[in-house]
């Protein structure tokens, strides 16, 4: 009778061991949340919006972060414009699903062709609006 107990007590703990190496959840694949939002900003706030941590924490509760502009640059200089350019480059460098999406509104012919080639190629457009009414029927 003792050897019989013990021998339960041995396969029951072997057993237990068992189901709870089986029952891991790690081995679950885990859910992908495809997560997309938009970060706005204008010509006054967008230092703040890209100076500051909190595009750090937005950025890293989504999968895709879109940075768009608002209307109100067409009094920005090409130094604002250069500015402006070199700290959005920079922001996007280092963070490969940020995206531009929107269109900056400067005084035609103020931004350089560098700036305006970064921007478009960081997927912003320059003047959007001025290009399409500009069109003839």
């Amino acid at each position: 009778m003792k050897i019989f107990r013990k021998l339960t007590i041995i396969l029951t703990l072997a057993g237990l061991t068992l189901f709870i190496a089986c029952n891991n959840d790690d081995d679950e694949p885990e859910e992908k949340h495809n997560k997309v939002m938009v970060l706005t900003f204008n010509s006054y706030t967008w230092g703040i919006t890209l100076h500051t941590n909190h595009l750090d924490s937005v950025y890293s509760l989504c999968d895709t972060l879109y940075l768009e502009p608002e209307t109100g640059w067409d009094y920005y200089n090409k130094e604002a414009i250069n500015d402006l350019t070199t700290v959005l480059y920079r922001k996007h460098g280092n963070r490969p699903n940020m995206k531009g999406r929107g269109s900056f509104d400067f005084t035609p012919g103020t931004a350089s062709e560098e700036d305006s080639l970064k921007l478009i190629g960081l997927g912003y457009s320059i003047n959007a609006k001025n290009n399409i009414s500009n069109l003839s029927p």
